[in-house]
């Protein structure tokens, strides 16, 4: 069977300067939940090593938290979903701040930090 696994991935920037989080999807084969669960996190730990970026700052994953698996269904149609969560403003922020958040990723001068400087 074909189960999803979301994580949030967070990661820090020289000594902490600044923190990024991504959200991770993953495609597993597995026979069960626990079993994908346990295929994702050996994915996911194995997957990141931290580096240097351009500005000589260590980029490094601190936390890789599983946030959701589930069954992935077969399509019907010529669409099949392949993700859906609910979530609601538990924050300070008001209702259009938030949903900015949500669906603004980060632009590519917030992601120059990530930049590995192996690959400049």
């Amino acid at each position: 069977m074909t189960y999803g696994v979301k994580a949030i991935r967070t990661i820090s920037v020289g000594s902490h300067d600044r923190l990024f989080y991504e959200e991770i999807i993953l495609s597993i084969s597995a026979e069960s939940f626990d079993e994908a669960d346990k295929k994702a996190t050996l994915y996911l730990q194995d997957y990141f090593s931290e580096y240097i970026n351009p500005d000589g700052k260590i980029v490094r994953t601190e936390n890789i938290e599983i946030t959701d698996c589930f069954l992935a269904y077969e399509p019907e149609g010529d669409a099949q979903e392949l993700y859906s969560a609910f979530t609601t403003n538990r924050t300070a922020s008001s209702e259009n701040e938030f949903y900015q958040n949500l669906v603004t990723p980060c632009d590519a001068e917030e992601l120059s930090p990530l930049r590995n400087q192996a690959f400049q």
